[in-house]
């Protein structure tokens, strides 16, 4: 199609228009885990910037003003950029209409901005939104990254007021309309106000940019879209003041309901029950009371939560414990100023949620939880009239749990991290009775002073969702409760001893006797005992005395177990279990437990399980962030998913894991306890933690051993991750005198508090350097990033040092960068594929561990992560190996090529190619040093190691074996030994042309079993041979390690020699060019038969 002069003029104009909105649009800014991609939105952007270094500066308190400290900074915006800005108020003035503030920052600090907002109509600053960022690691815009608010109004006009917690460099701060939907699909089913009867108006805040404004009185209808049968109708709304809404079916049935207050021009989600409805049905919308604009609706189906029944409830000393697992009836509400109300307000529950379960969880949605509380509901039917006593144990929940019983209050607790008792016997009767759990909101805990709980801030997450993220339970007993139990092992008596603390309720004294028994329960397959309980020991005590209103604690003397040898001492490869049951006078409970007793050798840092040396093979599990992921929805809480996931630790010899920035559930402890993994429990601090005291946070420092105390799994309490101020001390110092085990406590970035503690290391020095940059890496002694103790670690020899945290080169599950790693892929390795990037970081996670472990310097390595989360989106910053179908524990895996590398890896007798030099050069002699590392607990002598050099075909370009002993690991010895192979790298002008890769494999068999260690080398241009290939009649192929990307290096039968000629081909190789030739002439043959057929028939 031909264009006129005035169209090419037109297309050459849009051309520089186009050109000039990207070239704005394209900053020298990095983004980061706290921010979204940069957007011009509608019309506003980047180019209405705000120079920080001027905006007048005010105080904490916002009111008197104060010099703004101006840093000079050739790469910043304005040439210099806002500094030393902790605590003070920035103001900016008159802005324009916007939904989202991104403001462009440096800081080596994680932490928070609070933004204010006067609107143009008010005379006083109050709150508007919180804006997270998250270490730059530089204080120069260099290396700037833009932090991102959530979607707020911000009126045309109004001013901004921005307040650091701390110290972070600010450049500018721009403004943006931005989608409220967050550029996702609406819902199936949805329909958008411009699908309604009455003319929609444009409005920045609602989900899909228009909406339609209702005054009292006034109607609009629309029809159900979707397909199927409904019970829900949510719909997103805005109403500053609140609003009345009904909404009447075609059958002429209408419900009216009450929609709470949002903030201002604020949207969120109601859910209505109209009854059975289905897609085509005309809807009819009016307003009853007040004004509101309604942006969209979604039709759903949320199934109604059962009712539980409870009969026979029990006498005497019995206990009956009723789960309320299960789907609880639930309804968000969004709140501008936050209370606790002292009865339940009218809500309605019409979504629903699992328990345990998040906010996420619901059956369609439950709108923002930003600022809003979760409701949750359970019917429960006695029978009778209750006689005794009713608790209500919640495992744990967040952000504070606000127990309702029948409308009325019965009590309240506030902490995430651990388990609640609530009595709420004088709330209860015979016939049906409404169990209600109000649950907070992540930013009032954060942010209000009056708050007694600790709440995790974690920069590098994305949600921080409410929900109750352990079981709920209905307990009936008859008082002289047994509140908690934990236990102690001595092995070499064969005895246990149990700290057991009762609890007294009523108002007047209990005298109660005490019977403590202990069942034998052997091990457990899939959740089972495989042999029968029996009674192997009891202790009875008289006439304990509980004050009313009050506990007695006591600890027991030692209970003997009959029957006793140390090979029922719980180990990983032995999980034996044990029961001890304690009965008071008015309640039984029971705990498991396990022989076992764990330390840290103070000297030489050795880690001991009963007594023997061990070396720890681990990972880390980051519960919260992969609360995160968009697969997690229930499994958390699969027992069936739990056990695959630790199976599948177990396949790579991973026996320990810690918890990481979060609290796993009960579960996870249970099932730990059953197939002999070992956990390192951390308590969720990083960074500032506030208003925190060791009065405020003793209750559930407490409460969290009362909880973990007897799990023979939990070998160490960890009281931190990354913190450096002294909080974390005195938990400790609190937490090992109240622990009976006395357990190790680890301290983060804290130096040990007790002489055998162990130390965490995070060493975070790869750079961009790659696998190349391990040969640099300090290998010998460990490298302690903790900020109180430097990276010199002589002053604390003889510790234990466990690594926990490394290799910063995460990716999603996908292969894909994460968004605070897409940088350094971009130096490192910038041209790889996906599937090229998951192998590229598989063979560095291997490695890197592969020379921690050679060098000794650690007692333990934990790869970080085995669980995370794979948005790589937004905050994503950290990731696991696992495959994408994370979603169900069929397809729950970790990545293959990750197992076949991390099972040699951690092999109890490693081996090592201790040489990273990625590219080589044909033809130079080198040293390639082969170590082995004995962690078997015996001496290895005489081993056969064999160092091979393979093509990318598989051909051998060069092996030798030698014999190779070393001894175990001890005290006295690092149990390693190496051998140094001096070769000249292969310059075979078939395999070694330049860029040409050949694959490096020590390894050794034994017992059946073939371990390997493995490189990969690029070759470099240089001069090429091409002569003869050696001939290796000792080097059978059913002894090379199974390669696992190119499985034609096993082409040649298994336990033939390889016997290469001097081309360097095998047997079938020699002749395949010949059948090759063959075929061609043959081809050629007939094609030129069939060219002279034709041109005699055309003749």
């Amino acid at each position: 199609m031909k264009r006129s002069f005035a169209g090419r003029v037109a297309v050459i104009a849009a051309v520089i228009v186009l050109g000039g909105v990207m070239a704005l649009s394209v900053l020298p800014q990095n983004t980061n885990s706290t921010a979204r991609a940069e957007s011009s939105g509608l019309g506003l952007g980047p180019e209405n910037r705000y120079e920080c270094e001027k905006a007048k500066c005010y105080d904490a308190t916002g009111k008197k003003k104060i010099t703004n400290t101006q840093v000079s900074d050739k790469d910043a915006s304005g040439g210099a950029v806002a500094g030393s800005t902790g605590g003070k108020n920035f103001l900016f003035e008159n802005t324009p209409e916007a939904n989202v503030i991104h403001i462009a920052y440096a800081t080596y600090n994680t932490a928070t901005m609070q933004v204010t907002i006067r609107y143009p109509d008010a005379e006083e600053f109050i709150p508007l939104c919180v804006i997270d960022f998250s270490t730059s690691n530089s204080w120069d815009m260099k290396s700037s990254y833009i932090a991102v608010s959530p979607i707020v109004y911000i009126p045309e006009g109004s001013d901004i007021m921005v307040r650091p917690a701390v110290d972070v460099n600010l450049d500018y701060l721009y403004f943006t309309q931005e989608s409220a939907a967050g550029g996702q699909e609406p819902p199936k089913g949805t329909v958008s106000a411009d699908s309604f009867s009455v003319s929609a108006e444009p409005d920045v805040m609602a989900p899909y940019g228009s909406s339609v404004r209702l005054t009292e009185g006034q109607s609009f209808t629309a029809k159900v879209a979707g397909n199927g049968q409904f019970n829900v109708l949510s719909i997103t709304y805005s109403a500053d003041n609140g609003a009345t809404l009904s909404v009447t079916a075609a059958g002429g049935n209408s419900t009216e309901f009450a929609l709470p207050a949002t903030p201002r021009r604020s949207y969120s989600e109601a859910g209505i029950r109209l009854g059975d409805f289905k897609d085509g049905e005309t809807l009819t919308f009016t307003s009853t009371g007040g004004e509101l604009r309604i942006a969209c609706f979604t039709p759903a189906y949320a199934p109604e939560s059962s009712t539980v029944t409870v009969s026979d409830l029990p006498a005497g000393s019995a206990r009956l414990t009723v789960p309320l697992d299960g789907i609880w009836d639930a309804c968000g509400e969004q709140y501008s100023q936050w209370e606790v109300p002292a009865t339940v307000p009218e809500l309605f529950f019409a979504d629903a949620v699992p328990v345990p379960g998040l906010w996420g969880d619901a059956a369609y949605s439950l709108g923002s939880y930003s600022n809003s509380k979760m409701w949750l509901m359970r019917r429960v039917v006695l029978e009778e009239e209750p006689s005794g006593q009713v608790l209500l144990r919640i495992g744990s929940a967040m952000y504070g749990r606000y127990i309702y019983v029948n409308g009325a209050f019965a009590g309240s607790y506030e902490y995430n991290y651990s388990s609640s008792v609530t009595d709420i016997t004088g709330f209860l009767h015979k016939g049906e009775n409404r169990i209600v759990i109000m649950l907070g909101s992540f930013s009032n805990q954060f942010n209000n002073p009056d708050t007694p709980a600790h709440v995790l801030y974690d920069g590098e997450s994305s949600d921080d969702e409410p929900g109750i993220t352990d079981s709920v339970e209905l307990i009936f007993n008859g008082g002289a409760e047994v509140d908690a139990v934990q236990t102690a092992a001595d092995i070499d008596r064969g005895a246990v001893t149990a700290k057991i603390r009762l609890l007294n309720r009523k108002d007047q004294d209990i005298v109660t006797d005490m019977k403590l028994t202990v069942y034998e329960l052997g091990r457990f397959i899939d959740g089972s005992p495989d042999t029968a309980e029996r009674k192997v020991g009891e202790l009875f005590t008289a006439g304990i005395t509980i004050a009313a209103n009050d506990t007695a604690e006591l600890t027991t003397g030692a209970i003997t177990l009959s029957d006793w040898s140390k090979d029922k001492c719980w180990t990983p490869e032995n999980p034996y279990l044990y029961r001890l049951e304690v009965e008071t006078s008015g309640d039984t409970y029971s705990v498991r437990f396990g022989m076992r007793t764990f330390e840290f050798e103070a000297g030489t840092g050795m880690a001991l399980l009963n007594g023997e040396r061990r070396f720890l093979f681990g990972t880390n599990v980051a519960i919260e962030r992969y609360f995160d992921d968009a697969l997690c929805g229930t499994t958390p809480w699969d027992e069936a998913w739990i056990r695959k996931l630790y199976a599948e630790y177990r396949s790579i010899n991973w026996t320990c894991f810690r918890t990481h920035l979060g609290h796993a559930n009960s579960k996870w402890f249970d099932i730990a306890d059953e197939v002999g993994m070992m956990i390192f429990d951390e308590y969720p601090i990083w960074g500032n933690a506030g208003d925190d005291t060791i009065k405020t946070i003793t209750p559930e420092i407490k409460r969290w051993i009362d909880d973990r105390g007897s799990h023979p799994s939990l070998i160490v309490f960890d009281a931190q991750n990354e913190a450096t101020y002294d909080l974390p001390d005195r938990i400790i110092k609190l937490g090992r005198e109240y622990d009976l085990q006395h357990r190790p406590w680890d301290n983060g970035w804290r130096p040990p508090v007790d002489d055998n503690d162990p130390i965490e290391c995070h060493p975070y020095i790869l750079g961009t350097g790659g696998i190349s940059g391990i040969e640099d890496m300090t290998k010998n002694r460990p490298i302690v990033t903790t900020a109180d103790i430097g990276w010199k670690a002589d002053k604390y020899i003889g510790h234990a040092f466990i690594l926990n945290e490394h290799g910063e080169y995460w990716i999603n599950r996908e292969g894909k960068p994460m968004s605070g790693t897409a940088a350094i892929w971009a130096q490192a390795q910038p041209n790889l594929t996906d599937a090229e990037r998951i192998t590229y970081y598989c063979d560095l996670m291997s490695a890197q561990l592969e020379a921690f472990r050679a060098g000794r310097a650690y007692t333990g390595l934990l790869f970080f992560c085995g669980l995370g989360s794979s948005n790589s989106a937004a905050l994503g910053v950290t990731s696991d190996v696992l495959e994408p179908a994370v979603s169900s524990a069929r397809t729950l895996s970790l990545h293959p090529y990750f197992k076949y590398l991390m099972e040699n890896t951690n092999a109890p007798l490693g081996i090592v190619v201790d040489t990273y030099t990625e590219a080589r050069t044909p033809g130079d002699v080198i040293s390639v040093p082969v170590t082995l590392v004995n962690d078997t607990g015996a001496p290895v002598n005489d081993l056969p190691v064999t160092l091979v050099i393979r093509a990318s075909d598989g051909t051998v370009l060069w092996a030798e074996r030698r014999t190779m002993s070393v001894a175990a690991f001890s005290p006295d010895d690092p149990g390693t030994a190496t051998e140094l192979f001096e070769l000249s790298v292969p310059a075979y002008k078939k395999y070694c042309g330049e860029g040409k890769e050949l694959l490096v494999q020590a390894f050794y068999t034994r017992d059946g079993r073939t371990v390997f260690s493995q490189r990969k080398w690029t070759m470099e241009s240089a001069k090429l041979s091409g002569g003869d290939l050696p001939k290796y009649s000792w080097l059978y192929t059913n002894e090379l390690p199974h390669e696992y990307v190119r499985k034609e290096y096993l082409s040649v039968d298994p336990g033939e020699t390889i016997d290469c000629d001097n081309s360097g081909n095998t047997k079938f190789a020699r002749i395949l060019p010949w059948l090759i030739g063959g075929i061609v002439l043959a081809l050629c043959g007939a094609a030129a038969a069939i060219i002279i057929i034709r041109n005699k028939h055309h003749n």
